[in-house]
């Protein structure tokens, strides 16, 4: 059933023109800065939802998939600056806090499907030679900050 889910996170390009919009619309003081604003927040909302169940249920998601949502997450990672700049332009706390908890998601599902699709990586071990090279590296840094 959740493995029919069919999850895309391209739509920043849209939200960054809504912005656009939401602050144009700013100076005329009309309803329609509102009904972008609801539908900002509601799209945020929504997100932050699926973000959320699809990482209560990480056992359904299979490595295939989580690699697959890795690539379309990387747009929206990629302009997440941009998107907190615009959200802080509109001064609408609402908004403010639904980017926030959606942000806050993003990473989480972003964290959730990289665990899973490094999962079967094998595991390398450190050579002793790097072990000891950085251990002598950092106690060399840390007497020059000594002086």
């Amino acid at each position: 059933m959740y493995s029919q889910v069919i999850y895309r996170e391209r739509f920043s390009i849209r939200i960054l023109i809504v912005l656009f919009f939401v602050n144009l619309f700013e100076s005329f003081n009309n309803g329609i800065e509102k009904w972008l604003l609801n539908s900002l927040i509601k799209s945020f909302n929504k997100l932050s939802r699926i973000h959320n169940i699809l990482i209560a249920k990480q056992d359904i998601i299979s490595k295939k998939s989580a690699v697959k949502w890795l690539k379309s997450i990387r747009e929206p990672l990629s302009v997440i600056d941009k998107f907190e700049i615009a959200v802080v332009k509109t001064n609408n706390s609402q908004l403010s806090e639904s980017f926030k908890a959606y942000k806050k998601s993003l990473f989480r599902f972003e964290a959730t499907l990289h665990k899973i699709a490094t999962s079967e990586n094998p595991i390398i071990e450190t050579p002793d030679y790097l072990k000891r090279g950085l251990s002598k590296m950092g106690l060399t840094s840390t007497l020059s900050n000594l002086d």
